[in-house]
């Protein structure tokens, strides 16, 4: 395109400024050209061209640009053809808990005659993963407390915190007891010692009497004090008495028992029960006052006794008791059998209990033994940690033969429970943990 050049006029110069060398200069920017696109992107441009001074030459030498540029201004977008493809899968999470990041991304299909990138939208989407909560991790166990006894039983505790993983924030998410206790037992405690229940006044003697009581109310244990005594505080006391006859309480003389009680298995015993009393009633009991076993009777309107067939149950303690309506006695005869006089507790058995007992539940330990003479049961008991004790308060069957625990506490009946087995002629015992 051909430049036109315009005419200028040479300015007017002052006298005074005639010896100064005007400038070359710029002329007027031409008006922006036209836009070459209709829609999208696009620019305009205008020029101005660089003049000697006083001159329509040409020059190069002026200060600036010659031509500027800028964005056509009001296009609309053009309607275009490209479009996104299909979303990648999504990438792995950047965490397994706690809340991590998954990324996807697509990129964009341009047609054949796109120039740019013209889809809508962006390239990569995100999302949050793994948000459940971590799993704690329990820190180790921090040392025992102290005893809080400084005598008898106490317990102690100790404790552990469930932390996030790889720090130290507290978290709720743990699987595991965070607190342990246990007995403790550093000394028994001394016991001072205590009066007694006072006994019955003694007899009437030359207008005194005495009554005296005993330092066992507790008795004084490990090293505590023995029962104060002053002269309120004494193991004897007194009183002033007037001496009265009384008739001698009436008694019955116990009967006496004849019989040969010694015999064999299979063998025959026969007893008689005498009195020199009339009108009382005579009757034959097993030990104290229990049933007759199988092999023994006492025939009707009989006094006698008469075992049969002996066997293991047919020996023992054989009572006679002599009755009328307002007083009693009794004598007793113990039968044996030659070839059963074997040590005690030969055969001995704990009844069997669950491995693990919970807290509140009833226990029930059974110990069983049989032996001749028969076998006198009692029970020991030491703690977890195999110290001795008086056994915790339970309740006794069957002549203490069977122990009841109705509430059962690991803290207080946890440990060893020893059934001991007892006569003239051996012992045996059986242990039992829970």
């Amino acid at each position: 395109m051909k430049e036109k050049t315009a005419a200028r006029k040479p300015k007017r110069q002052s006298a005074l400024y005639n010896d100064i060398q005007p400038l070359d200069s710029w002329s007027d920017w031409s008006v922006w050209s036209q836009c070459p696109a209709t829609c999208g992107r696009s620019n305009q441009v205008r020029m101005r061209h660089c003049y000697e001074a006083n001159s329509t030459t040409l020059k190069s030498d002026c200060p600036g640009l010659p031509m500027e540029t800028q964005s056509c201004p009001d296009l609309q977008a053009c309607q275009s053809t490209d479009s996104w493809s299909s979303w990648n899968e999504w990438t792995a999470c950047t965490a397994t808990c706690g809340g991590g990041d998954q990324f996807r991304e697509r990129h964009c299909q341009r047609s054949s005659n796109s120039t740019a990138n013209d889809c809508l939208g962006l390239s990569i989407d995100s999302r949050r993963c793994a948000t459940q909560e971590c799993a704690g991790v329990l820190s180790d166990w921090l040392s025992w407390t102290s005893c809080p006894s400084t005598c008898g039983a106490g317990i102690q505790f100790r404790e552990r915190f469930c932390n996030d993983p790889g720090t130290t924030h507290i978290s709720r998410n743990c699987h595991g007891e965070t607190v342990e206790q246990r007995v403790c037992h550093l000394m028994d405690c001394p016991v001072d010692g205590m009066w007694g229940h006072w006994g019955a006044w003694g007899e009437c003697l030359a207008g005194r009497q005495l009554r005296s009581r005993k330092c066992d109310g507790p008795s004084p244990q490990h090293g505590g004090k023995e029962c104060y005594t002053d002269d309120n505080a004494r193991d004897v006391e007194t009183r002033t008495c007037e001496a009265t006859t009384t008739p001698a309480p009436r008694v019955l003389e116990p009967p006496t028992i004849y019989g040969n009680a010694s015999t064999v298995s299979g063998g025959n015993v026969s007893l008689l029960c005498l009195t020199t009393i009339a009108g009382v009633s005579v009757k034959w009991y097993y030990k104290e006052n229990e049933s007759l076993p199988l092999t023994a009777v006492q025939p009707e309107g009989s006094t006698h006794l008469i075992i049969t067939d002996a066997n293991i149950q047919s020996i023992g303690t054989y009572t006679c008791v002599i009755a009328d309506k307002e007083l009693s006695s009794k004598a007793q005869q113990e039968v044996t059998m030659g070839e059963c006089k074997k040590p005690a507790a030969k055969i001995i058995s704990l009844s069997a209990q669950p491995p693990h007992i919970s807290d509140g539940a009833t226990v029930q330990l059974e110990c069983k033994a049989l032996g001749y003479p028969e076998p006198i049961i009692r029970w020991g008991y030491k703690d977890t940690f195999g110290n001795p004790y008086v056994p915790p308060p339970v309740k006794y069957t069957d002549g203490g033969k069977t122990i009841v625990i109705a509430s059962y506490q690991s803290i207080l009946y946890g440990g060893t429970w020893t059934c001991n087995a007892v006569n003239k002629l051996g012992a045996d015992h059986r242990d039992i943990a829970i």
